[in-house]
């Protein structure tokens, strides 16, 4: 059946061992497995993931618009509430440690790998990402964008 509902909804194999098809239209994971005791606990422990992020208060993020004036290199992609900031800011202390907030300029300042990174900007997406290292700049942008994805609605 194309373009049914099956159509929309995406598949994983954990493991190799549990198959995890989720149909955003429905909101509904469906989780198959043979039963052994090693794919049970596979099983348990999606079975738990799934449960954990039903029952997290993810913030409010306002639908992605484009930077007023279509340029900016900002880094990211999308919302611009400051709850999305806050997630943001618990991910990355999460991941790296300490968040500051230096006082001149309003940037906010923390240590990947033991180099500097710099955050300048009061939302997302950040106006600026600086760092001496190419491999910290990297890793921030890139669990910026994991935590901004884990933001967005699963359906549209």
């Amino acid at each position: 059946e194309e373009g049914g509902p099956s159509a929309l909804a995406r598949r994983w194999l954990v493991q190799g061992l549990v198959a995890v098809e989720v149909s955003p239209a429905s909101s509904l994971a469906v989780l198959e497995w043979e039963a052994d005791p090693i794919a049970d606990t596979v099983a348990d422990a999606v079975s738990a993931l799934l449960l954990q992020l039903q029952a997290q208060q993810l913030p409010e993020m306002a639908a992605a618009e484009e930077p007023a004036g279509g340029g900016g290199g900002g880094e990211g992609g999308g919302g611009g509430a400051g709850g999305g900031l806050d997630f943001a800011l618990r991910v990355l202390a999460e991941q790296f440690g300490a968040v500051e907030e230096e006082e001149a300029g309003g940037a906010r300042r923390l240590q990947v790998a033991g180099h500097a990174v710099r955050l300048h900007g009061a939302s997302l997406p950040f106006e600026r990402i600086e760092s001496e290292s190419e491999f910290a700049l990297q890793r921030v942008r890139d669990v910026l964008a994991r935590a901004l994805d884990a933001c967005r609605p699963v359906a549209a």
